[in-house]
């Protein structure tokens, strides 16, 4: 019997420097009309903001296989340019240096 193939889940939590938001929401924009349609194995991909404190939004990702992450994971950095060392390593610095809080967690979809 061949075993299902798990959805990979993905939950950011983050909070933008007040200085930064125009910058960081058109970069979210651009990212929620485009990864839907040009990554392979998108499932879901959902940016929502706070509505008791605007500098803090969420973005919930599913991915069909964890090759779809990855492959998403290159072209985030083919279109935003290279990360910046550190504990996000695999993020673009763009994106980086408009947070000042990041939190990313796997997350099981409960049936």
């Amino acid at each position: 019997m061949k075993e299902a193939v798990k959805m990979i889940t993905i939950l950011c939590r983050m909070k933008v420097k007040a200085e930064r938001d125009d910058e960081f929401v058109n970069i979210v924009r651009m990212l929620s009309n485009r990864v839907p349609n040009e990554c392979e194995g998108c499932v879901n991909y959902i940016w929502i903001r706070d509505s008791d404190d605007p500098s803090r939004f969420a973005l919930l990702e599913q991915w069909s296989s964890r090759g779809a992450v990855y492959a998403y994971l290159d072209w985030l950095k083919a279109i935003l340019g290279p990360p910046k060392e550190g504990r996000f390593d695999f993020l673009p610095a763009k994106i980086i240096d408009l947070l000042e809080d990041l939190e990313i967690k796997h997350h099981d979809v409960v049936k």
